[in-house]
């Protein structure tokens, strides 16, 4: 019989602070993500070190409980994530996050569904969007992953409103993670080594586009990029659906050459969304519609 989640996480604590030797501390931490979802983070902290690495047990415990891996198999697996993913550095600069003036240059923003990140809303300034919302992280390192969340008593620890930080933060977002929108023909050609298996000739156009960030990650903020969607309208000279795929990337479908009408692409994504997209990274069950015209954005 395989142990409940909260015994799983006191053997891995155990077993692994006494792997990594007393120079570790080793702490278990529910962390509240993306879409209300709660994971149970394993944070390894290493004695003169001032970042640690989390890592979610939550899948682990999965494999484990439907007998995909044992124990032993776990830990080892997650040895081999600490020691891949463990900060190079020992000492990250903290200090400018306290000024505005070296914190501002690192602050940047994404998009996540309203409704529901109500418990995350609440401690953290955000700007309405539709069923949207804009939230804002700050980078600690260009070269690492490790950010930080914006809370509530940030801007005023800056001496600025919440506004300017958050208009702040789109700025630097769309300088420091250019969005782009490319071809889907031209990406899934690309993905096949440029091998057109399936008649996906990108020269004769195909009807789907891929806005994104260069990282391709958190790129769904980028409909929010100044011009972009308008630059991109006018050139195919079509008002455009947007399809929410993820909290990473939208598609954008010329709403002239769509057989459907939003209601069916929402219900659409509705489907997506509850089968194929974790729930961590879903951004919206609705399809949103830019007017070439009024150069908006509605439901």
């Amino acid at each position: 019989m395989s142990m409940t989640m909260e015994n799983f996480c006191n053997t891995i604590k155990r077993d692994i602070q006494k792997e990594l030797g007393d120079s570790f501390t080793i702490s278990i931490r529910p962390t509240l993500k993306n879409n209300g979802t709660k994971l149970t983070g394993l944070v390894i902290t290493e004695e003169g070190y001032n970042i640690a690495p989390t890592i979610y047990l939550d899948f682990y415990y999965e494999e484990y409980a439907d007998g995909r891996a044992d124990l032993k198999k776990v830990e080892q697996d997650i040895l081999e994530c600490y020691h891949s993913n463990k900060p190079q550095n020992s000492r990250f600069d903290l200090t400018g996050f306290t000024k505005w003036e070296t914190a501002k240059s690192r602050l940047a923003c994404k998009l996540v569904n309203y409704s529901d990140n109500q418990e995350l809303l609440e401690t953290t300034p955000h700007e309405r969007f539709l069923d949207l919302a804009v939230i804002c992280y700050y980078l600690v390192d260009m070269d690492c992953p490790a950010t930080i969340l914006i809370q509530d008593r940030f801007p005023a620890l800056w001496g600025k409103d919440k506004n300017e930080v958050i208009q702040t933060a789109k700025e630097n977002t769309f300088r420091l993670f250019p969005p782009n929108i490319r071809n889907m023909g031209d990406i899934i050609m690309e993905l096949m080594g440029g091998m057109d298996l399936y008649g996906l000739d990108s020269r004769a156009g195909t009807s789907m586009y891929v806005l994104t960030s260069q990282t391709k990650m958190n790129g769904s903020i980028g409909i929010l990029c100044p011009d972009l969607l308008k630059n991109f309208a006018d050139e195919i000279q079509d008002d455009l659906y947007i399809i929410p795929s993820s909290i990473h990337e939208v598609l954008l479908v010329p709403a002239g050459e769509t057989a459907g009408n939003g209601r069916e692409l929402s219900e659409m994504v509705q489907e997506v969304n509850r089968t194929q997209v974790e729930r961590e990274e879903t951004l919206s069950d609705h399809v949103y519609f830019y007017s070439r015209e009024t150069d908006r954005i509605t439901m």
